[in-house]
């Protein structure tokens, strides 16, 4: 294989110097990823290259230095040190080597992650049954980031018709992508227009606001049904924006934010820079939720510790994307500095690559494929880690088989004190790792859900049965009680304990989107009671939503801690879960009435 190499920059994360390398090449500078839902295939999107986080020392001194933007650029402020921008390669480059700029990320895409829950919740005692907390969340705001909605559906409404919305962002418009309850009230009217502003054509966001907050509706209601809503259709990438907007929305109103969506393409210890926002943005009355993921089986992250002179062979194949582009994967593996690793990676042609040594990086490349192999150091929360990343991109959509399988990755340790070394594929649908003792199930929790300013959301089993179009249901393979056998664990790599709480995310009923991907689905869909049963961390996120939506009504100025502590010290914890705090259930299940009258 053709081998050359390119500069890494200090301060630009990998996956821009990247792209700063293929410009110089004029190769398409892409970062391919795949977004999917619950339902049809897997669609292929290219990051654009432009979209960046940039977090400075000093704003002031940075709003002086950075450089005149074209018509076509964008610049804004998020916080008091992280600005999102809109820029090209060649801006990006240069405000990289400013001297009041500490780096520049690109965004990554995100991927998508009501009777019995009610129940295993402890909002009420029976599936019938009045609820047992006096709170509806009346005077608090949730805010929900995810595909779209549908509102037209009753769940959105106030018993009177009124709509519970108090504005919506559509990230996906480029012009006048914002729109007022009265505006919204105008161009939703009702049954007859389910392509309003903002809609859901995947369905996954109508399920999960309508889980949070949906008014009582065929004998279903969400957790806060008397909350209103501030809504957020995502383009996936921009989620930094979307809680910013949600956040200035609400003003002094308190507001607790839902994302059931997430990635792995970072250090898995609070370091991305929109975890870091989401610090700056809490406080008081001020809450962001986010799903664990859904990646415990998916055979995407390997673990372990290493001695000195321990070598280890990790197998890995591509998968082929289901819409038909081309295969690509992308993997990191981080360390910690005190240790010394050497790295090669084989291809299925037995080619052998060496990884660079730290501060280098290097192109392989043939008429089949391209790989790009970069290594650093001084990356992750406290500046000690070291860091390899690989992005393997095939040339062709019709590549075969036998260059998907058989790869590997080698690592050697030259010396171990810490000896540890931890490695994700960039989300679930582009590869996986072959049998090893290494694979773990461990370890699997997304981001942004490891960072610190959030609460992240395990997943339990509240029911294994449900009525849909084509029929009764069951799915005999799961026990009611048990942790969900997709809901992603914890600790995070730094050994922080996320997830904080489990809830019901297993076969959850809530609002189904009019002709949506999901409506399709007739073992899952009540389309003429427009409601439908699916799965995921997705659905649990939403519960401990509006769990904390009850919450801020009572104490307008909780903290996402005091959340935290509440919900603790008032748990479910039994056969299932064990001792907690534990990886799987976190520190045990959501129990809203009794983290209630802990308040």
């Amino acid at each position: 294989m053709k081998k050359s190499t390119f500069r890494v920059s200090s301060k630009a994360s990998l996956s821009l110097s990247s792209m700063f390398n293929r410009r110089s090449k004029k190769r398409v500078a892409r970062m391919a990823v795949r977004s999917a839902g619950f339902a049809g295939p897997v669609h292929e999107v290219v990051q654009k290259d432009h979209l960046v986080s940039v977090i400075v020392s000093a704003s002031s001194k940075f709003d002086n230095e950075v450089p005149d933007l074209a018509d076509a650029e964008s610049m804004e402020q998020l916080s008091e040190s992280i600005y999102s921008a809109q820029i090209t390669l060649t801006s990006a480059s240069k405000i990289s080597k400013m001297s009041s700029v500490r780096s520049v990320q690109t965004k990554k895409k995100k991927l998508l992650h009501l009777d019995r829950a009610t129940m295993g919740i402890e909002l009420r005692s029976t599936v019938s049954g009045p609820r047992q907390v006096s709170e509806t969340g009346k005077g608090v705001l949730i805010g929900i980031i995810d595909t779209g909605f549908d509102l037209s559906h009753p769940m959105f409404r106030t018993d009177a018709g009124k709509l519970r919305v108090k504005a919506l962002l559509d990230q996906t418009q480029a012009s006048n992508p914002e729109f007022t309850t009265s505006q919204l009230e105008k161009q939703w009217t009702g049954v007859a227009n389910p392509d309003g502003p903002g809609s859901d054509a995947d369905g996954h966001g109508t399920h999960v606001a309508t889980i949070a907050g949906g008014t009582k509706f065929k004998g279903f209601e969400g957790v806060a049904r008397d909350a209103k809503f501030l809504l957020v259709k995502t383009d996936f990438i921009n989620t930094d924006k979307a809680v910013s907007w949600i956040f200035k929305q609400a003003g002094s109103t308190p507001c607790v934010i839902n994302m059931s969506l997430g990635h792995h393409w970072g250090a898995h210890d609070g370091s991305e820079q929109e975890e870091r926002l989401h610090e700056t943005l809490t406080g008081p009355g001020k809450i962001i939720v986010v799903s664990a993921g859904n990646e415990r089986s998916d055979h995407i992250h390997i673990g372990g510790r290493f001695v000195k002179n321990q070598v280890e062979s990790v197998p890995f194949r591509i998968l082929r994307p289901q819409d038909g582009s081309a295969p690509f994967v992308a993997f990191t593996l981080w360390y910690n500095e005190l240790d010394e690793f050497d790295f090669e990676l084989t291809t299925p042609t037995g080619d052998v690559l060496d990884v660079p040594n730290p501060g280098s990086a290097a192109n392989f490349s043939s008429s089949q494929l391209d790989i790009e192999a970069a290594h650093v150091s001084g990356s992750g929360a406290d500046g000690t880690s070291g860091k390899v990343q690989v992005t393997i991109e095939l040339n062709s959509s019709s590549a075969p088989n036998s260059l998907l399988n058989g790869w590997s990755i080698k690592m050697r340790c030259e010396t171990a004190i810490i000896g540890r070394v931890d490695g994700w594929l960039n989300n679930s649908g582009f590869g996986e790792f072959g049998p090893h003792p290494f694979v773990e199930e461990t370890r699997t929790l997304g981001l942004p859900a490891s960072g610190n300013g959030c609460i992240s959301v395990a997943s339990h089993v509240s029911r294994n049965s449900w009525d849909s179009d084509a029929g009764d249901q069951e799915d005999t393979t799961i026990l009611p009680g048990r942790t969900s056998p997709f809901s992603s664990q914890g600790p995070t790599r730094d050994g922080r304990q996320k997830p904080e709480i489990s809830a019901p995310g297993q076969y959850l009923v809530a609002g189904l989107a009019r002709n949506s991907s999901l409506a399709s689905v007739q073992e899952r869909a009540l389309e003429s009671r427009r409601l439908v049963a699916i799965e995921g961390t997705s659905m649990s996120a939403p519960m401990v939503t509006g769990a904390i939506a009850l919450l801020l009504q009572k104490k307008p100025g909780l903290t996402r801690q005091q959340a935290i502590d509440a919900m603790q010290a008032s748990a479910i914890t039994d056969g299932h879960t064990g001792p907690v705090w534990n990886p799987a259930y976190g520190h045990g299940k959501l129990d809203v009435k009794a983290a209630i009258d802990s308040l």
